[in-house]
């Protein structure tokens, strides 16, 4: 199986990619990282995964600046709708998996 990896570089995505190195017999996640493909317009989402081969995609990308969404708005729709609406087409094109991680919020 051949797994993407979004956001491979941040919190969630540097958890994910040590989870499967430290499981047996786990999906070597593929990173895809920024610089690879930037989720914030989705028409790149669509052209840059629609030329790759995958089988599983594995999005831990988000805007989740909660204090700065309501001044970027735009972005976070962007990056939290359109483009993850791009990937579910893409997948679904493919017969790929997609998984969508979403972050919430702790209580401290």
């Amino acid at each position: 199986m051949k797994a993407l990896l979004l956001g491979p570089n941040g919190q969630l995505g540097h958890d994910v990619r040590r989870a499967s190195e430290d499981a047996p017999n786990a999906v070597e996640p593929i990173p895809l990282d920024r610089a690879a493909l930037d989720v914030s317009t989705p028409e790149a989402v669509e052209r840059t995964l629609g030329a790759l081969e995958f089988d599983a995609l594995v999005n831990c990308t988000g805007y989740h600046k909660t204090d700065d969404a309501e001044d970027n708005a735009a972005l976070a729709v962007a990056v939290n709708a359109h483009a993850v609406r791009a990937m579910a087409r893409v997948c679904a094109g493919k017969g790929a998996r997609l998984v969508h991680i979403i972050p919430r919020a702790i209580d401290t």
